[in-house]
């Protein structure tokens, strides 16, 4: 009974590393996908995160684990695996670390502009009011109107020239944000 006891715990123990290394190596590069290099949202809900480890753990309960360790390709596989997954997740959390104190645009309000016109641009970690920064393109500084953290406002100047573009925002520390795409038209353009 202690030996069938001692085993069952030691199954349970080797379920749970395989649970957080298939955390680690599968949900944790999805998430830096979509948070980090996609911008497709600044968080991912901590429910979702709930949700994968529950699942896997769900997935490793129905796992013979005697009959898939009797072989030492197996064991030797599933060794390198919970190795590999330490790293990954070293690796996301100095990437991690490293990119969250960065601006980063999310979403511009239009995607093409004309002179004098307002623009709002949505992001994270531009800096505070008393702190602006610049929203640039193509050598041209913008207006600004409105600065806070996760909001600028700012108005086009008359450009130097026409023609697509990236806007990127320059905090005050010198900090330079991703770039999103924008299309300057020549007032011209809309007459027609």
């Amino acid at each position: 009974m202690y030996l069938n006891l001692k085993k069952t715990f030691f199954y349970s123990l080797f379920s749970a590393f395989l649970v957080l290394s298939s955390y680690f190596l599968i949900y944790l590069p999805i998430e830096f996908l979509v948070t980090e290099i996609w911008l497709m949202t600044p968080k991912v809900p901590s429910l979702v995160s709930l949700f994968f480890l529950v699942a896997f753990a769900a997935l490793f309960v129905f796992v013979d684990w005697r009959k898939l360790l009797k072989s030492k390709w197996r064991r030797l596989v599933l060794v390198s695996a919970v190795v590999m997954s330490g790293f990954v997740y070293t690796g996301y959390r100095r990437e991690k670390l490293a990119r969250e104190y960065l601006p980063k645009i999310y979403e511009v309000d239009r995607v093409w502009g004309i002179q004098a016109q307002m623009i709002k641009i949505e992001g994270v970690n531009f800096f505070p009011v008393w702190k602006k920064g610049k929203v640039v393109f193509d050598g041209d500084e913008m207006v600004i109107k409105d600065w806070d953290e996760k909001l600028v406002v700012a108005e086009q100047p008359v450009p130097k020239k026409f023609g697509k573009v990236d806007i990127r925002i320059i905090r005050s520390d010198g900090v330079i944000s991703n770039g999103v795409k924008f299309k300057i038209r020549d007032p011209k353009e809309l007459e027609n």
